[in-house]
């Protein structure tokens, strides 16, 4: 399994996600894949999707992908153990640990301009920033030094803080494959 780089892949044309489409919606789902993956609990990105509609995650019948707030209910049901934030002062992550964040796109100071939507992303914490999975497309991850170079002008919505990945990382790749630091 590969993690996802870009939601608008032509390879998730077919996954099912509600009322809406993978490319348009998909992201919360392919953060908590690429989450998995990383603790080294690989799960298709279709039973990801699915189990989306089955624990009412999915936000207007998938119209806007996953409520954030609601993709503990993920963790929970698979027995993996998380902590969720509502600050970002309180999105600390220790090297080797993974993280779901969710942000708006956009604010207007305090207030998040809606219809730009929200992004959900799979973070990775590497010793002097994070590797950050399906940011903006691309066929690879991206590097940013802190939360506010990944949310950039958006407002934090909320995050999960999972475990450090075990000694040896996931099984197939480390997440730091394809990384590109800028």
């Amino acid at each position: 399994m590969e993690p996802v780089f870009d939601q608008r892949s032509r390879d998730y044309f077919t996954i099912d996600c509600g009322r809406g489409t993978f490319a348009a919606t998909g992201c919360e789902a392919a953060a908590v894949y690429n989450a998995m993956l990383f603790l080294g609990r690989p799960t298709a990105l279709q039973t990801v999707s699915d189990e989306f509609r089955r624990l009412r995650i999915r936000w207007l019948g998938g119209r806007w992908g996953g409520y954030p707030r609601r993709i503990g209910r993920f963790f929970r049901d698979r027995g993996v153990p998380f902590r969720f934030v509502t600050r970002p002062e309180d999105f600390v992550l220790e090297e080797g640990g993974v993280a779901v964040c969710s942000f708006w796109n956009e604010a207007k100071g305090a207030v998040p301009v809606l219809r730009w939507g929200l992004h959900t992303v799979a973070l990775y914490r590497q010793e002097d920033g994070y590797a950050v999975f399906n940011l903006r497309g691309g066929s690879s991850s991206t590097f940013h030094r802190d939360l506010a170079g990944i949310i950039g002008e958006g407002k934090f919505i909320c995050g999960y803080l999972l475990p450090r990945r075990p000694a040896g990382g996931p099984a197939e790749k480390s997440p730091d494959a394809g990384l590109k630091k800028g």
